[in-house]
């Protein structure tokens, strides 16, 4: 993961506990960061259709708009766009997406970010589990 700003450039506030599975750390940036960039790059390309997002919320509500990219072989596309996150933020999208790259861009927050995970998930098409439960 790559990150345009760590707070301090401290490794407790690292862009890699965005997807370390615990609440209670988060990423964050130095105080005038405040619609920073992080990156995650996949060991191979994944598939999925649902994002979730959490802030950090000891910390108060921040982001107040977001965005979400994809990474494709003429650069960076942008998937959804959003308001808000606060304790949870989770992103159906119309149709699944494939790539090795996400990046997410805070496009506004009052106070720089602090954010406790970033998921990327894929649900079962519907068709499927319908076929299985005849």
């Amino acid at each position: 993961m790559t990150a345009t700003s760590v707070r301090g450039k401290d490794g407790r506030f690292a862009a890699e506990n965005l997807v370390d599975e615990n609440r209670e750390t988060y990423w964050s940036t130095d105080d005038e960061m405040t619609t920073p960039e992080v990156t995650l790059e996949l060991k191979k390309p994944q598939t999925f259709n649902v994002i979730r997002l959490r802030e950090y919320l000891p910390l108060g509500q921040r982001v107040e708009a977001f965005a979400i990219d994809q990474w494709q072989t003429n650069g960076w596309q942008e998937i959804t766009q959003s308001t808000s996150i606060g304790s949870q933020r989770i992103i159906r999208l119309s149709a699944p997406v494939t790539t090795d790259r996400v990046r997410l861009r805070i496009l506004k927050s009052p106070v720089c970010p602090a954010l406790s995970e970033l998921g990327l998930y894929k649900e079962p098409d519907a068709a499927l589990i319908n076929d299985q439960t005849k």
